[in-house]
């Protein structure tokens, strides 16, 4: 198996960036068919964030559909992004305790409290 040349790479991140697009925000990018008004459009909401696309994120699909390829992230980057990504209200101790307890109230062990 052959990898693509740099320039597939960039197309294929392009791509992945409409991807990303539907999975957070549920919409087709450019669906009517009017890239430029549309382009505007998703640099809008990208702009404003919101609960199903936070802003980082959106600044990330922003850059995989930068005009030069040269511009855009590698999919080495993306994943780092993402593999490290959380949102700032995510607190891994309260996570850790909070499904404990579920574990704990599953195994009927409500007597004893988590600290």
């Amino acid at each position: 198996m052959t990898s693509g040349s740099d320039s597939d790479k960039k197309m294929d991140v392009y791509s992945f960036s409409f991807i990303m697009y539907f999975i957070f925000t549920g919409k087709l990018p450019y669906n009517d068919g009017q890239e430029s008004t549309n382009s505007i459009s998703l640099n809008q909401e990208i702009e404003k964030g919101s609960h199903s696309c936070p802003k980082v994120i959106g600044e990330m699909m922003r850059s995989c559909w930068d005009a030069n390829p040269r511009s855009r992230p590698s999919f080495e980057t993306i994943h780092k992004f993402f593999r490290d990504y959380r949102k700032p209200e995510e607190d891994p101790i309260e996570e850790a305790r909070k499904e404990e307890e579920q574990r704990r109230k599953r195994a009927g062990c409500m007597h004893s409290k988590i600290i």
